[in-house]
């Protein structure tokens, strides 16, 4: 009996510390950052002087990273480069979800933060869309059901206004985005397009990027947060 207690207690503080171990520290923020620099190959990535990751490739990103909130100092510099290419510190609140966005030329480099929020309502998906395309002047984003997410955004325009890279609950399913010339509608104007299956319960962003050779069109890349 007394060997049973004896297990019995053992299992209780087992699950006390499993469960301490599995909670979000207190003062967290998650961080993500984006590749927007099109001559850029490999983008290192540090948080507070530490390496967090390696960005592989221009409109990729990495995924949300956990860190301390507060000020953060953010550093990228190109993989087998030794100077940075950018620094830039952000706040993050605490339990914040933050996007922190590099784009433009390598020498001409501009950050951005937005503060996202990426949690879809019940049985609906998230999504938004960054206009990285710093080859194309303003475009329209909407879905090929008539929805609208956007009748005109300008290149790397979340530096500047607030909100215009907000999350949108959607439908799940088969999906198409379609960037347009601004205030088009319909089969005129479309620029691109990208057709995705989408998960109720998750989120998804759209980076309207710059052609890669051969083609000459701008594109979609596609990111399942």
């Amino acid at each position: 009996m007394r060997s049973l207690r004896a297990y019995t207690l053992l299992f209780i503080v087992l699950s006390f510390i499993s469960c301490k171990k599995n909670e979000t520290p207190a003062g967290t923020a998650f961080v993500r950052v984006i590749h927007g620099v099109p001559d850029l190959n490999a983008m290192e990535v540090k948080f507070n002087g530490s390496v967090v990751a390696t960005i592989n490739s221009y409109a990729l990103s990495s995924t949300y990273i956990s860190t301390k909130s507060g000020t953060i100092t953010i550093e990228v510099k190109g993989s087998s480069a030794s100077t940075a290419l950018s620094t830039v510190s952000i706040n993050a609140a605490a339990n914040s979800y933050n996007t922190v966005v590099f784009a433009d030329g390598s020498s001409s480099v501009k950050a951005s933060q937005t503060v996202d929020d990426p949690t879809p309502a019940s049985g609906k998906a998230k999504i938004n869309v960054l206009h990285l395309a710093n080859t194309q002047g303003n475009a329209g984003f909407s879905l090929s059901n008539g929805t609208s997410i956007a009748t005109s955004r300008a290149f790397n325009d979340q530096q500047n206004v607030a909100g215009v890279a907000a999350y949108t609950n959607i439908d799940p399913g088969a999906v198409t985005m379609e960037a347009r010339a601004p205030f088009t509608t319909g089969s005129v104007g479309v620029i691109t397009t990208s057709t995705q299956t989408l998960q109720a319960g998750k989120s998804y962003t759209y980076i309207f990027r710059n052609p890669v050779a051969p083609s000459t069109t701008p594109a979609f890349t596609f990111i399942a947060n």
